[in-house]
């Protein structure tokens, strides 16, 4: 079913309502969200209170709870840590007249897309600030702890590549992501943080991700002249072509589409999930993914057009369950099973993102290199999941530093030797890599096709200054999602995070079970996580003043939070079986122009 944005749900109810039928509908008035016979079946709401509270009346509960989301007064729906969406019954204080978003079955679809404004010209392309443009390899790791690394002092880890390209680089001290998987990756794609592009974990074939109006990095990179490249793991929306890496900018891809699926049978969202390029990779499904998606990466190194610069974004299938991995990358001494295969699938990503380098080596190409490395969130602790975010409070699925402050570095043949070795503390997002990789391309990286549109800007930063020469960011402030806030040195997390806050040893998992049992910050918690890494202390009665401030902030951030709902002209949609029947069990994009 499609859903409308709240920008266009609000736009939608508004041309409804100014229309000379519908000209006694007020705008703006609160109602009770059980007292459906406020709403009329156009669903404009006609009660007669005056209170002026932002709402909306939409199909789906979904919406509901995107449109709550920019608003303090909406209290009653809610999306949990698993991104699912339901009506918030507990924990709350709901504003007195009883606002609130309400679902309405029969509002109609939506409008016609608003028609764009005109599309600027991107400012042409300028001399690379190196003098060259370098070649920008980008690696995502999947549910990757922060402590599972040599580099972090872990013994058990494996993980001397990584730990060569750390001491030959830079270590990302503070840099954060979203707490789960596809917001993290929109993120990076889109050079926004996710309340602005998704904040919603979804299967393949619905509607989310990067919106098709905007312009993605590698549509960045090709405009500047690079050969772009994707392997691995996608799940930035693929309801539609326009969706797909290869229209997204990418001048090859191969990956899966979706959140997870088998390591070997790729099966996962309900099919056999592989992608290649325009089609379903018939034929190549069967093997360990981690070593199709290396080759597909070394192919490309090997076969990169004279004269050209190369972008490749290969994100790692390591270290999602289900956890397996070909036995010869088993520690025999490790003697707790479920932290044995997890450490042998951060060991198999060691030794291909070793073969990777190499292979840069031997064509001449690692000194004009950057290379950059992080998770898409922290790693899992409880249950089956096999992640270590030592000493770190919390995991994935939390706004604490366990689940969005990952193992991240810089490195490669452009970073100035000065910086070698070393590490920076300076705020970073995922999503500021944007901004960075634009720059040393010499391409603008303003998204005039989005603006058109009326979306979200940008909010990527340039890292480059940092990197190169450990300059002050600018980014004191980072928006982790709409239960939590950074404003350096100060951090707000709010509700109880899935009860996941939790501490663990440097050995686990072991035999005492994780429990989500972490009361979290019901009424708030402030952390100062410069002096407090570990968010042990709550400092909301010290610093109750501070606390107000970044709620305020927070709370006016959320203000034009966006999520992609929408894929404007590709109405025209099968079911998953339908797509699989005739795909041959391969699943896929569901929608064409309708």
């Amino acid at each position: 079913m499609q859903t409308l944005s709240t920008t266009r749900i609000s736009a939608f109810i508004a041309a409804l309502c100014s229309s000379v039928l519908l000209s006694k509908c007020t705008i703006g008035v609160a109602v009770a969200p059980t007292n459906c016979s406020a709403i009329s079946s156009n669903g404009c709401f006609t009660g007669s209170h005056k209170t002026q509270i932002k709402y909306f009346a939409c199909k789906d509960p979904e919406i509901c709870c995107q449109s709550c989301k920019n608003t303090t007064h909406c209290a009653h729906w809610q999306i949990n840590a698993a991104g699912q969406c339901h009506l918030r019954t507990t924990g709350v204080t709901v504003n007195p007249s009883g606002a609130g978003c309400i679902r309405d079955d029969t509002i109609p679809g939506p409008p016609a897309p608003m028609p764009p404004s005109p599309i600027a010209p991107p400012a042409p392309p300028v001399s690379p600030p190196l003098g060259y443009k370098p070649h920008v390899v980008f690696f995502l790791a999947d549910d990757f702890g922060h402590y599972n690394v040599g580099w972090r002092g872990n013994k058990e880890a494996r993980t001397p590549a990584m730990d060569d390209l750390v001491a030959n680089g830079i270590i990302l001290d503070r840099h954060y992501v979203y707490q789960y998987c596809s917001p993290t990756r929109s993120a990076f794609i889109s050079g926004r943080l996710p309340i602005h592009v998704n904040t919603a974990n979804r299967a393949p074939t619905a509607v989310g991700g990067v919106d098709i109006r905007m312009t993605a990095i590698a549509e960045k990179m090709q405009l500047a002249g690079y050969y772009c490249v994707h392997s691995g793991k996608w799940h930035a929306g693929s309801s539609c072509e326009p969706n797909l890496p290869i229209n997204r900018g990418f001048n090859a891809s191969i990956g899966y589409l979706g959140g997870m699926e088998d390591h070997y049978t790729q099966v996962g969202s309900g099919g056999v999930d592989l992608w290649q390029d325009d089609g379903p990779a018939y034929g190549k499904n069967g093997t360990y993914g981690g070593y199709i998606y290396t080759n597909h990466t070394l192919d490309a190194i090997d076969n990169l057009p004279t004269g050209e610069a190369l972008f490749l974004y290969h994100a790692w299938q390591e270290c999602h369950t289900p956890n397996e991995v070909p036995t010869s990358y088993l520690q025999a001494n490790i003697d707790f099973p479920l932290r044995q295969v997890y450490e042998g699938m951060a060991y198999f990503m060691d030794v291909h993102i070793a073969t990777i380098v190499e292979r840069l080596k031997a064509k001449g190409l690692y000194d004009q290199t950057l290379i950059v490395f992080s998770s898409d969130n922290g790693g899992r602790e409880d249950l089956q999941f096999g992640g270590n975010n030592y000493p770190l409070r919390g995991m994935k699925f939390t706004d604490f530093e366990g689940g969005t402050r990952v193992a991240a570095f810089a490195s490669g043949g452009v970073i100035p030797p000065h910086m070698r070795g070393g590490r920076v503390s300076e705020l970073m997002h995922i999503c500021d890599w944007y901004a960075t990789f634009a720059y040393l391309a010499g391409v603008d990286p303003v998204d005039h096709s989005a603006a058109a549109y009326h979306l979200p800007p940008i909010d990527s930063v340039n890292l480059w200054p940092t990197l190169s020469n450990n300059a002050s960011s600018t980014r004191t402030t980072i928006v982790l999602s709409a239960n939590a806030i950074i404003h350096w040195p100060f951090k707000l997390v709010l509700g109880n995070q899935g009860g996941k806050g939790v501490w663990t040893g440097p050995q686990s998992p072991n035999a005492t079970v994780v429990k989500d049992n972490d009361k979290g910050c019901p009424d708030g918690c402030l952390f100062d996580v410069s002096n407090d890494p570990t968010e042990h202390v709550d400092l909301s009665a010290s610093q109750a003043e501070t606390k107000k401030l970044l709620q305020t902030m927070l709370t006016t951030a959320l203000e034009s939070a966006y999520q992609t709902n929408d894929t404007p002209g590709y109405t025209k949609c099968v079911s998953v079986n339908q797509y699989k029947q005739s795909h041959k069990g391969f699943i896929g994009p569901l929608c064409s122009r309708g």
